[in-house]
């Protein structure tokens, strides 16, 4: 029996992409206080969203097709991952060092 490649490579690839994932909601929610968390949250990843994962597509395709070769398309994966490890490591230090973050309290009509 052997092994297909596709859905391995598929599988390898997709790994460390939800364990970024899985440990993102953690770190962006510690980073806000808890005034502006949602905002914040939303606001970070919407635009890492769109500068990145909105023209990575277009950037692809076109050092594939000026270079004839997928090894800068790699190159360009792994810049993107760069970027993300110097954006993220010092969130970690920061939200470690700092105490957890108080929860809000909401005042509540009392009933005579």
């Amino acid at each position: 029996m052997q092994v297909q490649a596709r859905p391995l490579g598929m599988g390898l690839a997709t790994f460390p992409h939800a364990m970024y994932y899985a440990a993102l909601a953690g770190i962006l929610a510690r980073v806000f206080p808890v005034e502006v968390r949602y905002t914040g949250m939303s606001l970070s990843y919407q635009l890492c969203t769109t500068l990145f994962a909105g023209t990575a597509p277009i950037v692809s395709q076109y050092l594939l097709n000026a270079t004839g070769s997928i090894w800068p398309v790699v190159a360009l994966g792994l810049g993107y991952t760069l970027v993300t490890l110097v954006g993220v490591l010092p969130l970690l230090a920061r939200t470690a060092a700092a105490p957890e973050p108080a929860a809000v309290t909401t005042r509540t009509a009392s009933h005579a």
